[in-house]
């Protein structure tokens, strides 16, 4: 069923966004709920790009 829907849209464009970052986080389970972190900041800009 999910690669029937994957093939029927995979053409289809639903919107763009700009992604100037990549975060890898961390999430550590606590009684209260989950506590995520950032481990690591990676910027995606090629330096060229203006805002």
């Amino acid at each position: 069923m999910l690669m029937m829907k994957i093939r029927e849209y995979h053409n289809r464009e639903i919107g763009s966004i700009l992604v100037k970052d990549f975060f890898l986080m961390k999430s550590e389970l606590k009684p209260g709920g989950a506590i995520y972190s950032a481990i690591a900041r990676i910027p995606l800009t090629s330096g060229g790009e203006h805002d």
